[in-house]
């Protein structure tokens, strides 16, 4: 999630602005919201490094060389799900990381219909 400093009025914002949306439930809610929050003109910042203890799936498996991230296939849906979502909204940026999430996300849902693995669905 986007974190607002602590000096600035967040109500504010989230009233403008609007919270995290519950619909998307697991994946790119984060994305989403920085996103909204940037088509009201506002700035983001990161802390670079900061340490963030998090487990994602299971073991990665291996497929010509890259590691993939492993998921069940409600995971997956979601991924999927959410990912067609946020291309259809204005705010969302079409040449920026997102597209290349999204674009990297049906890919390898087209991977995996062609060679039915197991694995990845």
């Amino acid at each position: 999630m986007c974190y607002i400093l602590r000096n600035i009025d967040t109500m504010s914002i989230l009233r403008k602005v609007g919270g995290p949306l519950t619909e998307l439930f697991i994946d790119q809610v984060d994305f989403e919201w920085c996103f909204r929050a940037k088509s009201y003109n506002y700035r983001l910042f990161g802390v670079c490094n900061a340490v963030m203890y998090h487990s994602m799936g299971e073991t990665p498996k291996i497929f010509l060389g890259h590691r993939f991230l492993h998921h069940g296939p409600l995971r997956h849906y979601y991924i999927f799900r959410n990912a067609v979502w946020l291309l259809s909204k204005r705010y969302v940026p079409l040449d920026g990381s997102f597209y290349l999430f999204a674009l990297y996300a049906f890919a390898l849902l087209y991977i995996a219909f062609l060679l039915r693995l197991s694995w990845i669905i």
